[in-house]
């Protein structure tokens, strides 16, 4: 008996087709932390992804790995000890992308600033590059000087005499990124003398 069905096979010049495969979810894949800990919000409708958090209720219109991670180590009152612990020793070490105002008014204005004359020598190995923001962030937090001060051309020009390589973070990064990191850090030092005392009272 001769059978007349047909299997369905998506045929690439049909536009339904084309359609549907071009619907499919894009982009970097979920954080783990999406799985058991927030759940995913779109307050302003703009197709940019949100978060709250499925233990205190806390929101953020606008999702991070560093964000999340953040909230969870350092800022929720509700999520359980043994999970803040392995956040706090697991915290991602931020990754400064984005241009500095100060680079960019160097790309675009045609007039010679201080900055122009810096020259990178030899570039910094990532290690060295993460002490170096360690211990930038601890002297502005512990000396109570202002972020803004980390991107203003002098400031820029004196960590240029003393390390030509490095680049030191902007305002933004400095102080959202590598202030939860330090503290998450200094967190979990402080934890490990602790457990290390003996006959603490409060």
């Amino acid at each position: 008996m001769e059978d007349n069905s047909t299997s369905e096979i998506p045929n690439d010049s049909d536009p339904e087709a084309h359609t549907s495969n071009s619907q499919k979810k894009r982009g970097r894949p979920k954080n783990m932390l999406w799985d058991n800990h927030f759940k995913e919000i779109n307050p302003h409708g703009d197709g940019h992804k949100g978060w709250e958090c499925l233990y205190c209720k806390g929101q953020n219109s606008r999702a991070t790995d560093l964000n999340m991670n953040t909230h969870l180590a350092l800022n929720c009152k509700k999520v359980p000890v043994n999970i803040k612990q392995e956040l706090l020793r697991n915290f991602p070490v931020p990754n400064q992308k984005r241009k500095t105002k100060t680079e960019l008014d160097i790309i675009t204005s045609a007039q010679p600033r201080i900055d122009s004359k810096f020259q990178v020598i030899s570039k910094l190995d990532a290690g060295q590059e993460e002490l170096c923001h360690k211990a930038l962030t601890r002297f502005f937090v512990c000396c109570g000087i202002p972020f803004w001060i980390v991107e203003h051309p002098f400031f820029l020009d004196f960590c240029k005499n003393l390390c030509a390589s490095y680049k030191p973070p902007d305002r933004k990064t400095l102080s959202n990124d590598w202030l939860s990191f330090e503290t998450a850090r200094i967190t979990v030092t402080m934890e490990k003398e602790l457990q290390n005392e003996n006959n603490l009272t409060l």
